[in-house]
This record gives structure tokens, C-alpha cells and sequence, in this order.
């Protein structure tokens, strides 16, 4: 077969070419520069250098001004309306594996493939066959919580040569052409968001490299931006000087001192409040979501009870649950309390180890 792979430079991406040309496929890598940073810059050259390394042809390609316009911007409005949100979904979708796919369509080639954790499954409702992320059985490793948003167009093309296999074991693979790749450590970071926290990042997106500058002359602090910290009540217990500055369950950075921990319970955007109160205080049942992506069916019936098992973030326990449709608006409710659901974050809802759907969650009950 003839096969694009997604190339970032890690040890992942990198033995995935190394795994399909030893087997035999064609190989055409592809590497992406989403935003204009030193540090993704000299990845990217550096995943040419493995290209070379591994005699595959290779392409870069800078998609920053689709990044900005499709992802940054809802990364940064979504923490501005005192939400916390998921980019790697929408860049998933939308960016990456796009981007592969359009690279396949344009070459000829039969197929896309990445160094995720996850399986492709088929499933059949009838006569239709759809196609769902399906659960690696590395479970320490596993990414079909980022990959709930993928297409069906998308989901029939994918090949996952990592899997289910063991970190070790690609490590060990990865020795046989690149000692140093094999050692590479794993990043965790938001891959635009390096050696610095989020709000570092919003900070140099709004005002621009500078902001601390500015913030020392008092030049950025907005008044509009200030607000009220209040508890559960709505007595006034403080002021902050931004809802992007905080997050469901935060507990450091609420600056107000207390007899006992306080945790953020609700970032109330209307009114540019930040509720504080206890961590017991945290736990719901209920969310809706509007927008979702169905993957293993086409869609609910509505006013239908179906059962799945849900999870809230990448690291979250998947918790029991029943959902149901009206209208255009999913309600989710929990079998049992789930601490800091959050706006802005994925819902992702499995059948065994299948992605059933996916969506955004909007509103907390």
C-alpha cells in the first residue's frame, strides 16, 4: 500500500514509517508547523532529518493561519466566555488528519497513518457499515479520548500500526534507526503551548510578546475584565482580574485566604463572577451538549434512553450514564455524581471499548 504518515518527530510518529516500510508500504511522510515557533520549527526539521534518516520522501507543511483561525481562536474565546477548551479535538478533525487526508487524495496514495494509541473498528447497523475509534488495549497509553471528533471519511482511511503495543517495545523498535529518537521523552504539552502555562499563552496571543511590559506600566489591565469572586450564596468574597485566569476545579490561584480549601465551583460568564465553596460542591450529574459527532451509529432517536459509559477528560474514569436527545440538544446524566464537569471540555461516550459519540459539553446542571 501506499501510505501518508503524519511525522511530528517523536518516537511514536517516527517508528510508525519505520514499522510500515519494513513491511513492505510506500511511505510519504508529512509534518506540520501549526504555530510560528522556534520550537516547532526545529521539530519539524528535525522530523525531516528522520525522514531522510529513514529514506521516505517528506513534506512540511505550515498550516499556522488555519491553526489560528480554527483552533487558537476557539482555544482563546473559549477561556475568555469562562470555558476550558479541548483544541486537540478540533485540530484532530480539522487540521491534522484533514491535512492527511487531502496530502492521500492529492498523491493517489490508500491510505493515512499516525503513531496513536487506538484501533479503527467496524461496525455494522444493518446495512450500513460506519467505522469508530476503538480503545487501545494499552490502556496506560491510550488516545481515542482525543480522537472522538474523526470523520467517517477519515475513520475508514486510518491505520494505527502502534496500537496496542507496549512504550517499551517502540522504544526498543526505534533503536534499530535512531538512538536518539529512541530516547526522546514524551511530551504532555499542548504542542503550542511549550515551556510555559496557558495563561502565559493567552497573555502573548492578546496583547503579544511584551505583556508583562504592559502589565508592569498597567497598560492591559482591562476594567471590563474585572469581576467578582463570590461563594455559593452570591456574597462578594473577593475580585479577580479575568475569568480566563481560572477553571473548574482550580484551587490555587483563587489569592483570597480562607479557614479551609476553596475550590472554583462555576465561572459565571454573563455576570463575570468566579463562584468559589467547597470540593464536595464540585460534584454534578447533569450536563447538555449541542454539537456532537457520532462515530459506531448515525444518531439517536429522539426522546430515547440510551446507556453508555462516559468520560469528561482525557485522564477521567469513565463513569455510567444515560443520554438522550431533544431536539438538537444532548442531555447526559451521570449514575452517579462525577466531580468538575466543565464547560468547553469533551464528553465522550463509549460502548465497551467503542466511541459511540462525542461533543463539547455547554451547560452544567
Amino acid at each position: 500500500m501506499k501510505i501518508v504518515v503524519g511525522l511530528s518527530g517523536g518516537v511514536d510518529s517516527s517508528t510508525t514509517i519505520y514499522l510500515l516500510k519494513k513491511a513492505g508500504h510506500e511511505v510519504y511522510a508529512v509534518s506540520m508547523i501549526v504555530y510560528n515557533s522556534d520550537y516547532l520549527i526545529n521539530e519539524a526539521n528535525n522530523a525531516k532529518k528522520i525522514a531522510e534518516k529513514l529514506q521516505v520522501k517528506h513534506r512540511i507543511v505550515d498550516v499556522s493561519k488555519e491553526f489560528d483561525k480554527i483552533v487558537l481562536s476557539n482555544f482563546f474565546n473559549g477561556y475568555k466566555t469562562g470555558k476550558t477548551p479541548n483544541p486537540c479535538a478540533i485540530c484532530n478533525q480539522k487540521i491534522k488528519f484533514k491535512l492527511l487526508l487531502d496530502i492521500m487524495n492529492e498523491l493517489g496514495y490508500d491510505n493515512i497513518a499516525t503513531g496513536h494509541y487506538a484501533n479503527v473498528a467496524e461496525c455494522k447497523n444493518g446495512n450500513e457499515v460506519r467505522y469508530a475509534i476503538k480503545k487501545s488495549k494499552n490502556r496506560k497509553k491510550d488516545q481515542s479520548y482525543l480522537l472522538y471528533n474523526l470523520t467517517q471519511e477519515q475513520l475508514k482511511r486510518i491505520i494505527f500500526p502502534l496500537s496496542d503495543m507496549d512504550k517499551d517495545e517502540i522504544r526498543s523498535i526505534a533503536n534499530n534507526f535512531d538512538n536518539n529518537v529512541s530516547k526522546k521523552e514524551d511530551s504532555f504539552d499542548l504542542c503550542f503551548v511549550k515551556d510555559m502555562d496557558y495563561k502565559e499563552f493567552i497573555n502573548i496571543y492578546e496583547y503579544g510578546d511584551d505583556y508583562k511590559e504592559k502589565i508592569a506600566k498597567g497598560e492591559i489591565i482591562k476594567k471590563e475584565e474585572c469581576g467578582e469572586i463570590v461563594d455559593l450564596n452570591g456574597k462578594v468574597i473577593g475580585y479577580h482580574k479575568g475569568i480566563k485566569d481560572f477553571t473548574i476545579g482550580q484551587r490555587r490561584g483563587i489569592n483570597i485566604g480562607f479557614g479551609s480549601r476553596k475550590y472554583v465551583l462555576d465561572i459565571d460568564y454573563k455576570n463575570n463572577r468566579v463562584v468559589i465553596g467547597e470540593d464536595e460542591d464540585l460534584y454534578k450529574t447533569t450536563f447538555l451538549m449541542s454539537q456532537v459527532n457520532f462515530q459506531s451509529i448515525k444518531n439517536f432517536q429522539e426522546g430515547i434512553q440510551y446507556k453508555y459509559k462516559c468520560k469528561i477528560r482525557y485522564r477521567h474514569e469513565e463513569t455510567d450514564c444515560a443520554i438522550t436527545k431533544v431536539g438538537n440538544i444532548y442531555k447526559c446524566i451521570f449514575d452517579k455524581p462525577v466531580r468538575a464537569i466543565t464547560k468547553g471540555q469533551s464528553a465522550v461516550f463509549y460502548d465497551n471499548d467503542i466511541i459511540v459519540l462525542g461533543g463539547e459539553i455547554d451547560e452544567v446542571c
